[in-house]
């Protein structure tokens, strides 16, 4: 394991920060992530709802699960945030082997 903090993730579909609705988190949910990464990549990641309002939510994510000084945070679009895929196996599928891979 490395001690050394690793390059952060670029990821174009952000959001400035709202602020800090409350001074501690207030939630620690799962959540599957969308991000947008600045060479053109789409990666779907799991991640840790920490704080939201109506059309954003702040999530963490760990970039190496082998490295603790990988976690990463940011405020993301409603959109791009799930708790779950729904639907029928043949839509889900391809999806599911994206994540994956």
């Amino acid at each position: 394991m490395s001690d050394r903090r690793p390059p952060e993730l670029t990821v174009t579909n952000r959001l400035p920060s709202v602020g800090t609705p409350g001074a501690r988190p207030m939630g620690n949910i799962p959540v599957l992530v969308r991000l947008l990464l600045d060479d053109g990549i789409e990666m779907w990641r799991p991640a840790r709802a920490n704080r939201w309002t109506a059309t954003q939510v702040l999530v963490v994510w760990q970039n190496d699960s082998s490295n603790p000084w990988s976690t990463q945070m940011c405020w993301l679009p409603t959109e791009d945030v799930a708790q779950t895929f729904r639907g029928d196996t043949a839509a889900l599928e391809p999806l599911w082997r994206q994540i994956h891979d």
